[in-house]
């Protein structure tokens, strides 16, 4: 089964085992070029595992790049930039910038390794000062923030229309 016929970058899956001839025909204005790919699918089956989607967190949070572990599955973890492994099915990673992570999976029946990524996008907190520990008289007003207002953030101040006193 391909993912796509008419696009630069098509997935193939196979069901059954074989030698697969592929042709490929790129056209361009005035020329063309024409090429076959071979895949040859074995007979055992590759592990399946499951992994987290493509995904965006905050600066700071973290998240579970797998599931459970699979029987008789080894899984190796290495990233993008580079500086984290692991040989666990499902690590918690807390990337502080964009990283792709690369699962690496064999279990003893398909004699080649199944390999997987998956992007997580970290998103910059807000920026935010606020005026801390200011007095006032009864009656005046005071600016809460500086802030300069950002792209795709939102604000929410509590309190309603009144103040509450904690003393």
């Amino acid at each position: 089964t391909f993912s796509c016929l008419d696009c630069p970058n098509p997935t193939v899956t196979a069901s059954q085992p074989g030698v697969y001839a592929i042709p490929a025909v790129l056209t361009a204005a005035f020329c063309q070029f024409q090429d076959t790919v071979v895949v040859t699918v074995l007979q055992q089956e590759a592990p399946e595992v499951p992994l987290v989607s493509n995904t965006q967190i905050c600066e700071g949070d973290d998240i579970a790049l797998g599931g459970t572990p699979v029987p008789g599955v080894t899984y190796n973890w290495a990233s993008s930039p580079t500086g984290f492994t692991s040989a666990d099915a499902n690590p918690v990673v807390s990337p502080s910038s964009t990283t792709t992570y690369y699962l690496t999976t064999t279990n003893g029946l398909c004699p080649l390794p199944s390999i997987d990524s998956v992007l997580i996008t970290v998103v910059p907190l807000p920026i935010v000062t606020i005026n801390l520990g200011t007095t006032i008289c009864q009656g005046d007003s005071i600016q809460l923030s500086g802030l300069t207002p950002e792209a795709d953030v939102s604000y929410q101040w509590s309190g309603g229309n009144g103040l509450t006193n904690i003393n």
